[in-house]
């Protein structure tokens, strides 16, 4: 766990706006296609780490795992389902869903931990 504000917590929030701003760069000039293509992988490779990682979870002797309070029904376990699905079916009103409610709810994630 990251303590907030510590020296990690600041190299991570550094890399993750580096990160934005490389995307953004490499993606300038792209089509509106490409753009939606690579977020639509980065999407589904979040949305497969997410489900292997509920599942090694629930092998673990040690962790309760009960089915119910697992569902993705967090704002973030639900942004990524549709920004998948936004990006691969390119539907501009579940993307501008995910742009503003979901931006604002992973800044405020990572600012408030």
């Amino acid at each position: 766990m990251l303590a907030p504000f510590s020296l990690w917590w600041f190299i991570f929030l550094f890399l993750v706006v580096g990160g934005l701003l490389l995307c953004r760069r490499l993606f300038r000039n792209r089509s509106r296609r490409a753009k939606c293509l690579f977020i639509a992988a980065v999407s589904l490779f979040t949305l497969v780490y997410w489900i292997l990682y509920k599942v090694a979870l629930s092998m673990d002797p040690e962790f309760e795992f009960i089915f119910w309070a697992e569902l993705p029904l967090h704002l973030c376990n639900v942004c990524m389902i549709l920004a998948a699905i936004a990006a691969w079916k390119d539907i501009r009103i579940l993307q501008g869903v995910c742009y503003f409610g979901c931006s604002i709810g992973a800044v405020l994630a990572v600012l408030t931990p």
